[in-house]
């Protein structure tokens, strides 16, 4: 998700700081005092936690917290390695603090919760990072602090989530979609990927947002005489309220990025970006069998559908059949109750209770509302579950 980042321009800056107020403090020293201000012992452990640190200027646009700079560690540590009195370490803590801050320097937090590799250490880091003299600001410390919930954090899981936002899934089904992980950040149409802020009160969590590091993105051409190329860019959020005090979704946001115009005035094309054509991404698929939205990434474990819904296919053309015939208003049960009942993946009845939970998660792309304890269809299903190759890699492994 990231790029290493040298520390080496960062240190030299704050060894000459450290020489205008008279201290020296030798090449060596530099790493230790730099990564101090974000809570890390030495440099040295920093890096054995794969720690990813990001250059980047804080967001103008969105609700970006700027990184926090652990004030008591850095004193700490300037006193133990430069052997200074109180007082000179407090200067040039404040010092240290505004060198790091003013570099851009930060740790990339998206990295650290969603990046497959960091796994182990991803607890080490956010131990690190929280500040038991402050309160967190970000969403991402607040877990690690243990205030928030854990989010999901595998690729594949996210994408499930993000599928069953409103009428995601349907979108992905019509359009070809791919997946742009760790996404720039000067990139201002997906300013909302980097979000990561927790609101406090009495030192617990009212609300919170958490942007994901990626987006989703769907290619398509203008309309006008001249042809051009553009792009929707889909990028999710996860929100905490402490009201249903869990991790959601609630509305992606969605841009667009009319990259023929951004180009003729000087702007970067998204190849030049990714390092590659768009279509080079994963593409992200919609499981015919169970709609859950997917990636196809090399070396990644296939997708595989879960034990028990219904087989969704089977089911959009039983709704589009009621549709048809103007039987919008039903419960789970009347469907059950049809002549061909549902079936779930393994071609048996599906129970009521997982055609209940499937209605409700996948209502938006499957066009219903619910009133008083019933379903409604609202408009003809539109999503497309055609078979396909996919499909079939899918549905040989019900369950897996």
């Amino acid at each position: 998700m990231h790029s290493p980042v040298s520390l080496k321009p960062i240190n030299k800056l704050l060894i000459a700081a450290y020489a205008r107020e008279g201290v020296r403090a030798g090449p060596a020293s530099g790493p230790d005092l730099t990564v101090s201000a974000f809570g890390f012992w030495t440099a040295k452990l920093a890096l054995e936690y794969g720690t990813p640190f990001v250059v980047a200027p804080v967001s103008q646009t969105t609700r970006e917290i700027p990184a926090h700079m652990h004030l008591r560690w850095v004193i700490e540590r300037v006193k133990k390695i430069l052997d200074v009195d109180d007082w000179t370490a407090q200067k040039l803590a404040a010092i240290t603090m505004d060198v790091v801050r003013q570099s851009g320097l930060r740790v990339d937090m998206q990295a650290v919760l969603f990046d497959e590799r960091l796994e182990k250490s991803r607890a080490k880091i956010l131990k690190a990072l929280h500040d038991p003299d402050f309160p967190p600001a970000q969403a991402s410390v607040a877990i690690g602090a243990g205030l928030l919930p854990w989010p999901e954090t595998s690729l594949a899981a996210l994408l499930e989530l993000i599928g069953q936002d409103f009428t995601f899934a349907e979108v992905v089904s019509r359009n070809p979609t791919y997946l742009w992980n760790g996404v720039p950040r000067d990139l201002s149409e997906v300013d909302s990927a980097h979000l990561d802020w927790v609101d406090l009160r009495d030192g617990k969590p009212v609300a919170a947002e958490l942007g994901l590091g990626l987006c989703l993105v769907q290619p398509y051409d203008g309309v006008g005489r001249t042809p051009s190329q553009n792009y929707h860019l889909f990028s999710p959020i996860l929100h905490y309220r402490a009201a249903q005090p869990t991790w959601h979704t609630s509305g992606i946001v969605s841009t667009s990025y009319r990259e023929t115009d951004r180009v003729a005035r000087g702007g970067r094309s998204l190849a030049d970006m990714i390092g590659g054509p768009v279509t080079s991404l994963p593409r992200v698929h919609v499981c015919p069998a169970c709609m859950a939205v997917y990636a196809e990434r090399p070396g990644a474990t296939p997708h595989r559908c879960k034990v028990g819904g219904p087989n969704a296919r089977d089911l959009v053309k039983k709704l589009r059949a009621r549709f048809g015939t103007g039987r919008t208003a039903f419960t789970a049960k009347d469907l059950l109750a049809d002549a061909g009942p549902p079936l779930d993946r393994n071609g048996v009845a599906v129970t009521p209770e997982a055609l209940e939970d499937f209605l409700h998660a996948y209502r938006g792309s499957l066009g219903l509302r619910a009133f008083d304890g019933t379903w409604n269809l609202m408009r003809n299903p539109a999503i497309k579950l055609e078979r396909s190759a996919a499909a079939d890699a899918s549905e040989t492994r019900p369950g897996a």
